[in-house]
């Protein structure tokens, strides 16, 4: 059971207001990060605590096989992660893989997972004005912890971050990312859009667990490269940066049927 129901933010006319909106509607919040620019690799977030702190730039971005994280400096405990697509096997029979370094006096990776199967998308561009979810199910991310449980404040090995078509959007395909996953029955991760006219296209407001933010930035570098796939792709972002036309599906409302 989600206990914390998901309804469609509402674009207010400035993003202190949504920050401002979003904080006092959801008291497990820790940290936030905008990115405040174009779909585009190489993005910078920036970032800040609760109490509107700047604690400096994360940035994402491609590589041959792969994309890259490098959360700011903050609380959150990961120095960097690493995404690449899977190679089938018995723990990840589809899905996306993650590895990732921790700060401090720590020797290689810290924690690794993926998600256990890519999403099932059930939606085609002749249906991009529908009001269907986007994929069928769940989605979930299996992290397991290769140091002290404490560093990820994990109570086992391995936790399974999750979400539902009823309370997320945005798998890289024809709606942008909005919405909630979360660690047990508690949010973790809070998607909104840029207050901008050009909505998700302009950026995200994205909002982090403080007691699971690391767990938090897992998902987060899954939710940009969807961002990132839906901007080059359907929502057009791409080519409205360069050239002004018109962008393309933010999507519906979730839940909506």
């Amino acid at each position: 059971m989600i206990v914390a129901i998901v309804v469609p933010i509402q674009l207010a006319n400035s993003m202190n207001a949504i920050v401002s909106s979003t904080l006092a509607q959801n008291p497990w919040v820790g940290s936030y990060v905008i990115l405040d620019s174009n779909v585009a690799n190489g993005t910078t977030g920036l970032t800040y605590t609760r109490n509107g702190e700047s604690t400096g730039n994360a940035t994402f971005e491609y590589f041959q096989s792969g994309w890259s994280v490098r959360p700011s400096n903050g609380s959150q405990p990961l120095a960097n992660i690493i995404y690449n697509y899977a190679v089938p096997n018995q723990t990840y029979p589809f899905g996306t893989k993650f590895s990732a370094t921790c700060k401090g006096n720590y020797t290689g990776n810290c924690t690794i997972g993926g998600l256990t199967a890519n999403p099932v998308s059930v939606l085609n561009g002749s249906s991009t004005d529908s009001h269907t979810p986007e994929f069928k199910n769940y989605l979930t991310l299996q992290v397991t912890s290769l140091v002290s449980l404490s560093v990820l404040n994990m109570s086992g090995n391995t936790t399974v971050p999750w979400t539902t078509n009823q309370a997320y959007q945005g798998i890289g395909g024809v709606y942008a990312p909005l919405g909630v996953w979360t660690l047990g029955n508690y949010p973790i991760i809070q998607v909104t859009w840029s207050t901008s006219s050009f909505g998700a296209c302009q950026g995200l407001e994205v909002f982090l667990s403080e007691d699971n933010e690391g767990i938090s930035w897992l998902v987060f570098g899954l939710i940009w490269q969807w961002w990132f796939m839906w901007g080059e792709n359907y929502g057009g972002c791409i080519d409205w940066a360069n050239s002004s036309v018109e962008i393309g599906v933010n999507g519906p409302p979730i839940g909506q049927s």
